[in-house]
């Protein structure tokens, strides 16, 4: 799943901005409740106002919208088909708010925020289908813009990203991390390899002259494994197309074990644990300082956290 981050926009439309501020947020709760009540004496009790305060507000959001919004039926009243259409979208804009408001309890199941991720590490496609999943199960009207990508420089990062999920910690000013996950890296390479089958472990010099094909996200971790000193032959975006070079031909490659353990059963490939004190592989989630203390923000780095824990359950922390 690719997405684009929208660029933040801000209406300078001189009569845009003399319409908004006629606008009186009271309005839009008073429209909330009249909707969920259908019963304007409810719908005051509710919002601890007069009945005639609410008869009030309901005059001017029919001024402001040339619309009836309600009409009486029986001992109460029903929402016209404007009413009914403006409601999904002012609701909408009412969860952001509330969601942004200092001190407000975060509740997920009722948000309507969407969070922007960046996808940097070979695992991001495997656990990305639980990630949605959990999320549509524990707050449906929550949604995600995910932008998988190898280039590290290629999506512009501050505070509008929420999250990174990068084999490094982001260095841009402002960003801080926390490791996700430390899993130990091996050597993969066919079952018919040519030279390494015969091996039940590996050393330096027989990892010298071998060729390698990465993931491009792997690529500048891999030219800093010591044991490796040839520059890689294949750079491919997706792993599933590293692994099936690495089994039909005596290219090698190199990733964390647990990731080939759930993609590799499709190949005929081994994998042996690499030489060295370079056998580690570190996954971090990285976000920015301003958003430490969004109620949010700190939700979704949950869910995302418990979501690692689950689909890859025994890598070391």
């Amino acid at each position: 799943m690719q997405a684009t981050l929208t660029p933040t926009f801000t209406s300078t439309n001189p009569d845009t901005i003399s319409l908004l501020r006629k606008v009186d947020l009271n309005l839009i709760v008073v429209f909330e409740a009249v909707m969920a009540e259908r019963n304007v004496t409810r719908a005051a009790r509710i919002l601890n106002m007069s009945q005639p305060a609410v008869s009030n507000a309901l005059s001017r959001l029919r001024a402001l919208f040339d619309d009836e919004l309600f009409e009486r039926m029986g001992r109460g009243i029903v929402p016209t088909v404007r009413a009914e259409q403006l409601q999904s979208s002012l609701s909408h804009a009412m969860h952001i708010i509330r969601d942004e408001l200092p001190n407000s309890r975060f509740e997920a199941e009722s948000s309507c925020r969407n969070y922007h991720i960046v996808l940097r590490a070979p695992q991001d496609q495997r656990y990305l289908s639980n990630l949605i999943t959990q999320i549509s199960e524990t707050a449906p009207g929550i949604t995600l813009s995910l932008i998988s990508e190898a280039n590290q420089t290629s999506t512009p990062l501050n505070q509008n990203v929420d999250f990174v999920i990068d084999v490094e910690p982001v260095m841009t000013d402002g960003f801080t991390n926390s490791l996700l996950v430390s899993d130990e890296l091996v050597v993969v390479f066919a079952s018919n390899h040519p030279r390494l089958t015969q091996y039940t472990s590996l050393c330096f010099e027989f990892l010298q002259t071998e060729k390698i094909a990465v993931t491009a996200n792997m690529q500048t971790r891999v030219q800093k494994i010591k044991a490796l000193s040839q520059k890689p032959t294949y750079i491919s975006s997706s792993l599933d197309e590293v692994m099936a070079v690495v089994a039909n031909t005596d290219l090698i490659t190199v990733a964390p074990r647990r990731v080939i353990e759930q993609a590799g059963s499709q190949f005929d490939i081994r994998m042996l644990q690499l030489p060295g004190r370079d056998d580690r592989f570190n996954t971090y989630l990285n976000w920015h300082q301003a958003n430490e203390k969004d109620g949010s923000h700190n939700w979704m780095k949950e869910q995302i956290q418990s979501v690692f824990e689950r689909s890859l359950p025994y890598i070391i922390k």
